[in-house]
């Protein structure tokens, strides 16, 4: 958030590219753990197995809010450069 004082294209591309990368590795994390709950080589109660998925969803969606905060602000900080 102190970057946001005096934001800067060069000082906000850092947080905007860790964010970035953050949300790409959430995806494929996500997309991991949705896949693990669905193979059924162990035995899984049906409502862990939904408990997980919504816990899952919850944090993808997090991140992608996340996300799409970012692009906000940078969208704002190259309107007032």
């Amino acid at each position: 958030m102190r970057g946001l004082r005096r934001p800067g294209p060069e000082r906000l591309e850092v947080y905007l590219t860790a964010l970035e990368m953050l949300e790409r590795d959430g995806d494929r994390l996500h997309r991991r753990v949705v896949a693990e709950l669905y193979e059924f080589t162990g035995e899984h109660p049906a409502r862990h197995v939904l408990r997980w998925k919504d816990i899952t969803d919850g944090l993808e969606a997090a991140l992608n809010k996340l996300a799409g905060v970012a692009y906000t602000v940078q969208g704002i900080a190259l309107k007032h450069v």
